[in-house]
């Protein structure tokens, strides 16, 4: 049949009719193919900029799609993995282990392999942990038996571990306060620590006289010659001249639990046992540098001597402890009786001046209470044996005399005038005697009521101690 022109102008209209709806539904399944795609490949960068979060949402949000649910089995183990990892840097290793643990049985080869590394890691930490807390659980007990060189060292080992840092810190503050000298005679001058952390000085004037009478928080004081030292509650040491001849700078010290002056020269004593020196080095008076193992220090005019943390004066090699002027005379002596010179408690030194022809003395408190001495003996400073010499809880060794400290509170004194002590004390309702000090033939005595006494040279004025009051107890 043949088509009128009118009817092949009506199908013609109808086939582009449908040509033009089948167009159309081809660009709108394209168009929604186009933004499937454009979503899969906004998830996948999601992936790649480690959004496990927000990829594994839009993963979801395309169900089938592709190789979406993998992906999205994949964006959910990496978020796992993510959060396991901030577990593990905020130290909370069983958690983390828990997840990685996990991710480690997971069907994710790659993730398998990488959380078992994870736990590896985190098995080393906690193998660290659990020696720290060994190491800290022993320093601890250190610390508590009085052993804070010790307890120190292995603080300090232990770095940020819990509260080591802080806890090395206490350990400085307690050394402190073990070794403080809070009176001090000198050669012109004496010096004392009050309660309240101040200096009070008497004899004659020094060129920074007026800088140490601004000192606080002090927990220890030195002073003889060139130098005045003050060791504060932190273990940092501040310095005064007392004369302008000289100058020192132990402003970078740090950890100091000891400090002692000679004549041009001052030493540190930190809580890891080494020694700091600074001053003048005429004699090898500083040449304690590479001294280790030190548990206290004393000097005398020129010379330096150090007691071990094993309670003797010599080393590993068997050289004794002792630097500067005529010290090999004194160390030959100490070797030459090496018993004696074993199980000390604290040791003390002075004299040894070029000046006065004087080698100097040592003297070592033992643990029965008695005494060791070696050097001079020309002024009777060594003859520290007998009856009166026993029983002694602390030692002071002056210029040309030994002043011992017994348990009862009172003193002993190869100066036969040292009984003007007693007589200045009568008066004074606390008067046992907790802390002495010999310097250049003067002597010091702190009572328990904070009071401060002193005998013998006073042309300076360095016995005027009477208006003293409240010094501190050592």
């Amino acid at each position: 049949m043949k088509l009128s022109k009118k009817n092949l102008i009506r199908v013609g209209l109808l086939a582009l009719a449908l040509a033009a709806i089948m167009t159309f539904a081809v660009w709108d399944a394209f168009q929604d193919r186009q933004a499937l795609l454009d979503r899969y490949e906004d998830a996948q960068t999601l992936m790649r900029d480690e959004k496990y979060q927000e990829a594994a949402d839009a993963f979801s949000s395309l169900g089938e799609y592709k190789d979406c649910p993998l992906q999205l089995r994949q964006a959910n183990y990496w978020g796992r993995f993510e959060s396991a990892s901030d577990m593990l840097a905020a130290g909370k290793l069983d958690a983390a282990k828990e997840v990685f643990s996990a991710l480690a049985n997971s069907e994710d080869f790659d993730g398998r392999m990488e959380a078992l590394k994870e736990l590896e890691k985190i098995g080393k930490l906690q193998a660290d942990v659990d020696g720290s807390q060994a190491i800290y659980e022993e320093a601890t007990r250190l610390f508590n038996r009085g052993e804070y060189m010790g307890a120190y060292a292995l603080f300090t080992a232990l770095a940020s571990y819990e509260d080591s840092a802080d806890k090395a810190d206490t350990c400085v503050s307690a050394l402190i306060q073990k070794n403080a000298s809070t009176i001090c005679a000198g050669i012109r001058g004496s010096f004392a620590v009050t309660e309240a952390g101040g200096v009070e000085y008497a004899g004659e004037q020094f060129a920074d006289e007026a800088e140490v009478e601004g000192w606080s928080d002090i927990a220890s004081i030195s002073g003889m010659g060139s130098f005045i030292l003050g060791l504060k509650n932190d273990g940092a040491v501040i310095s005064a001249r007392g004369t302008t001849d000289y100058k020192v700078d132990p402003s970078q010290w740090s950890d100091i639990i000891m400090v002692a002056t000679g004549q041009q020269f001052i030493v540190g004593l930190r809580a890891d046992g080494t020694v700091l020196t600074q001053g003048i080095d005429g004699y090898g008076e500083t040449d304690a540098d590479a001294w280790t193992d030190i548990a206290s220090i004393s000097t005398g005019w020129q010379h330096t001597v150090g007691l071990g943390t094993d309670g003797d004066v010599f080393d590993e090699n068997g050289n004794v402890y002792i630097v500067g002027y005529r010290s090999n005379e004194i160390a030959a002596e100490i070797k030459a009786n090496a018993s004696e010179w074993t199980n000390l408690k604290a040791i003390s030194t002075g004299g040894s001046s070029p000046g006065f022809q004087g080698r100097g003395h040592v003297i070592g408190l033992k643990g029965d209470g008695t005494l060791a001495a070696a050097g001079d003996r020309d002024d009777g400073q060594c003859e520290v044996t007998g009856p009166e010499w026993s029983n002694l809880v602390a030692v002071s060794a002056g210029a040309y005399h030994t002043v011992g400290l017994k348990d009862d509170g009172t003193i002993v004194s190869t100066l036969h005038d040292e009984d003007e002590i007693y007589e200045q004390l009568k008066d004074l309702p606390d008067n046992k005697i907790v802390a002495v000090s010999a310097g250049y033939g003067f002597t010091l005595v702190l009572t328990e009521g904070g009071d401060v006494r002193g005998s013998g040279n006073y042309k300076q004025g360095q016995i005027d101690t009477n208006d003293w009051s409240h010094i501190s107890h050592p």
